[in-house]
C-alpha cells in the first residue's frame, strides 16, 4: 500500500509541474514553439530521472522506464530544431561551430567525469566510477563513455550536422539521414543496443520541423494533421507491444533493431502529438522553469547516484527518492557555481 500511494504521489508530482499554471496560447512562429519545446526539458529530464530508477521493477511507475527512450526522442528533437534555428538566423554560425558545440560537448563530458569520480571516491558504497584513467587517450574516452550513450551519439550527430551544412547546398536531410542510418549500420553490426537507434530519427525531424513549421503547424491545426498525429502514435505503440522474438523467431540483434524501428514511428507520433498540444496550450509556472534550467546536468550526473543506490540494494521508493534529492541537490549547486564564474568573467 505504501508503494501504491509512493507511485500515485509521483505521478501527481509530474503532473502537477506540468499543469500549474499552463496557459492557453496560439503558436504561429517557429520561434514560439522551440521557447515551449524547451520549456519543457525539465519535466523530461526528471522523467529519465524516475524511469532509470524503476525501469527494472514491476510497479505502476515502470511505464515511466518504459517512456525513457521518447523522452530521449524529445531532447534529440529539440537539439535539431534548435540547431537549424541557430544556423539560419545566426550569422556565421557555422565557422564557430566546432568550438560552441563540439568541443563545448567534449568539455562537458570531461567535467561530468571529474565530478561523477570525485563522488564515487567520498561515496561510502563502492561503484564502477571511482577509477579514473591517467591515460589522456583513455580519459577522453571515458569522458564520453561514463557520461551515458547519450552524449556520444549526440557528438556523432553535431559532427554529421557540421559536415553537410557547412559543406553541402543541396539534399542536405536526405544526406544527413543516409550519414545517420550508416551510423545506425555499424553501430548494429557492432553489437550495439536499442537505445542507440530507438530515437535517432528525432534528430533530422527537428531540423525538418524547423524549415518547414508553417506548413506544420497549419496542418496540425487541421483534421488531417490530427489523424496523421494519432495515426504514427498508434501505429508506434501497436509495434513497441509486439513480441518480435517470439513472433519471428529472429536473433536478440534482429529483435533489437525491429523494437527500434517501431519506437522511431512512436517517437514521431510523440512529437507531432506534443505540437499539436503546444500549438494550444503553454507550459508555464516557475517549478518547471527551475527544472528546466538545471535539466542538463539532472541528466549527466544521475547514473553515479543510480548506481549508488542500487549497490545499496535500496527499494525502488528509497532509490528514487535518494537519486531525485541528490541529483537536484548537486545540479542546483552546479548551476550556482556556474552563474558565479560567469558573473565574475563578465
Amino acid at each position: 500500500m505504501i508503494q501504491l500511494i509512493f507511485c500515485i504521489a509521483i505521478y501527481i508530482f509530474l503532473a502537477f509541474i506540468l499543469l500549474f499554471q499552463i496557459k492557453r496560447t496560439d503558436i504561429q512562429k517557429r520561434d514560439e514553439l522551440f521557447f515551449s519545446l524547451n520549456s519543457l526539458r525539465g519535466i523530461f529530464a526528471l522523467e529519465i530521472v524516475i524511469g532509470h530508477c524503476v525501469r527494472y521493477e514491476s510497479c505502476p511507475l515502470t511505464p515511466l522506464g518504459n517512456f525513457m527512450l521518447i523522452s530521449v526522442g524529445y531532447f534529440f528533437f529539440v537539439s535539431g530544431y534548435g540547431l537549424a534555428r541557430s544556423y539560419y538566423t545566426k550569422l556565421g554560425y557555422m565557422d564557430s561551430f566546432i568550438k560552441h558545440r563540439i568541443l563545448k560537448l567534449l568539455i562537458l563530458a570531461i567535467e561530468a567525469l571529474i565530478i561523477v569520480t570525485l563522488i564515487a571516491y567520498i561515496s561510502p558504497v563502492a561503484t564502477d566510477f571511482k577509477d579514473i584513467p591517467t591515460d589522456p587517450l583513455i580519459f577522453a574516452k571515458s569522458a564520453l563513455v561514463r557520461t551515458n550513450w547519450y552524449m556520444r551519439e549526440l557528438m556523432l550527430l553535431y559532427i554529421c550536422f557540421f559536415i553537410v551544412f557547412r559543406f553541402v547546398k543541396k539534399y542536405r536531410i536526405a544526406l544527413l539521414c543516409t550519414f545517420i542510418v550508416i551510423i545506425c549500420a555499424i553501430l548494429y553490426m557492432t553489437g550495439y543496443t536499442r537505445c542507440w537507434f530507438a530515437s535517432i530519427i528525432c534528430f533530422p525531424l527537428g531540423i525538418v520541423f524547423y524549415e518547414n513549421i508553417d506548413l506544420i503547424l497549419d496542418r496540425l491545426k487541421n483534421l488531417s494533421g490530427k489523424l496523421i498525429a494519432i495515426f504514427f502514435t498508434g501505429l508506434g505503440l501497436i509495434l513497441s507491444l509486439l513480441n518480435y522474438s517470439q513472433l519471428t523467431g529472429q536473433t536478440f540483434k534482429v529483435t533489437e533493431m525491429m523494437y527500434a524501428l517501431s519506437n522511431n514511428i512512436l517517437c514521431i507520433g510523440f512529437i507531432l502529438l506534443l505540437i499539436m498540444i503546444l500549438i494550444y496550450l503553454k507550459p508555464d509556472n516557475r517549478i518547471l522553469s527551475f527544472f528546466t534550467s538545471i535539466a542538463t546536468p539532472m541528466y549527466l550526473f544521475q547514473f553515479i547516484f543510480v548506481a549508488i543506490a542500487e549497490k545499496a540494494d535500496m527499494s525502488y521508493p528509497v532509490k528514487t527518492l535518494f537519486v531525485l534529492c541528490t541529483d537536484i541537490a548537486l545540479s542546483y549547486v552546479l548551476k550556482k557555481a556556474s552563474e558565479l564564474v560567469s558573473q565574475k568573467l563578465h
